[in-house]
């Protein structure tokens, strides 16, 4: 089976770092792919072509395409053509952008056309009307995966048949995520805080939509109490300028250190006393996944995907989203009481372990892709 892979992308964050674990564990199971990153060019952005960096570096195949259009006719008919020159079983789309692109050129190939559905960024103002064009192109997808329940019910909510959407969780491969993370995590501590005191790590782009500014509040409320305490935020995007800026003004200079884009995100958070996630909506949460990975605890706000993964008082804590006060006193509770916060993290590993594995994210993906060539070549055959 050979599936082609579609996703219109800015930067690596969740959705590419998942989409490039899910190739390499399909290839295990005799499943090849190709991804095309469908890069959108922005100025001072450094990370534009990690995605098919990060692919190369996996050995899977992989073009780079350069987006340059609102409405890429041209780039449609390229894509039709790779579908039936690389003689591909299947197309995979993974934004709306690429949603639309993959209805479009799959019903002229007549090839079956599946969406991964990784939710929304609304801190994006014209999204919303992407959004309604893109829930037209995925009611007519041959099948939807979203990546928790939540963004499967809203779906159907919105229109897409309960038939042809179902959930498949993103996974993780958990012994080479954390292969080697520990010495790493030394090194960062000897780097960025050779005094030693707590470290709290949140990682994301630096949009709305990840809640940084109710986490710079809190960790001035957290400083007040552990003047030691020192957060690392691991990302970029829009908002660096504006919460460099917030730093200044609560007076968090060498408390809080914005570190921009890294690759050794594991080395980092396995530096940690405790990773936060403070978003406004989540799909799911990559992120969360990687911490429990490598044992940490963590403190994570209450919405979207993310009870699925943090179950409050067994994996981690929960609190309400967009609450500063409340994410510092379940920071500052945990980081007071480090024999409930391994044991928070312990239960994360196996959780995450039981339910969130790589080899099982690849098997039920690869269920998908075999049910829907198996409807396609009933229909074909009829």
């Amino acid at each position: 089976m050979r599936v082609l892979h579609l996703r219109a992308s800015s930067g690596f964050a969740g959705p590419e770092q998942g989409l490039v674990r899910l190739g390499v564990a399909l290839r295990k199971i005799g499943v090849a792919i190709k991804i095309i990153a469908y890069c959108r060019e922005r100025p001072g952005r450094p990370d534009v072509d990690w995605l098919a960096e990060e692919a190369q570096r996996r050995g899977l195949a992989v073009e780079s395409w350069a987006d340059r259009a609102k409405l890429p006719w041209t780039d449609i008919g390229r894509l039709g053509e790779e579908l039936a020159r690389g003689g591909f079983d299947l197309l995979a789309t993974h934004d709306h952008k690429s949603d639309f692109m993959g209805y479009v050129a799959t019903r002229r190939a007549r090839v079956p056309w599946i969406a991964t559905a990784h939710g929304y960024d609304f801190s994006l103002k014209r999204i919303h009307l992407y959004r309604r064009v893109d829930l037209w192109f995925l009611r007519r997808a041959a099948h939807v995966m979203a990546v928790s329940q939540s963004l499967r019910e809203e779906l159907v909510a919105a229109g897409v048949p309960g038939h042809q959407a179902t959930v498949v969780r993103n996974g993780i491969p958990i012994d080479t995520f954390t292969e080697g993370a520990r010495e790493r995590a030394a090194q960062w501590r000897q780097r960025l805080d050779p005094a030693g005191g707590p470290v709290i790590v949140s990682v994301g782009r630096l949009d709305r939509q990840k809640g940084f500014e109710y986490l710079i509040h809190a960790a001035a409320e957290v400083a007040r109490v552990m003047p030691t305490a020192r957060f690392w935020i691991v990302g970029d995007g829009a908002l660096r300028p504006r919460l460099d800026q917030l730093v200044r003004d609560l007076g968090l200079d060498g408390v809080v250190r914005l570190l921009g884009h890294q690759r050794d995100v594991g080395g980092i958070m396995a530096a940690a006393d405790l990773v936060a996630l403070a978003s406004l909506w989540e799909p799911q949460g990559n992120v969360l996944l990687e911490a429990l990975a490598l044992g940490r605890p963590v403190v994570a706000t209450r919405v979207g995907g993310v009870p699925g993964i943090v179950r409050d008082g067994d994996t981690g804590r929960l609190v309400a989203p967009a609450d500063a006060r409340a994410l510092a006193r379940s920071m500052l509770a945990l980081l007071a009481d480090p024999a409930e916060a391994a044991q928070l993290g312990s239960r994360g590993r196996e959780h995450v372990a039981r339910e969130f594995g790589v080899d099982r994210f690849a098997a039920e993906v690869a269920a998908v892709y075999r049910d829907v060539l198996g409807r396609a070549s009933g229909t074909r055959g009829g």
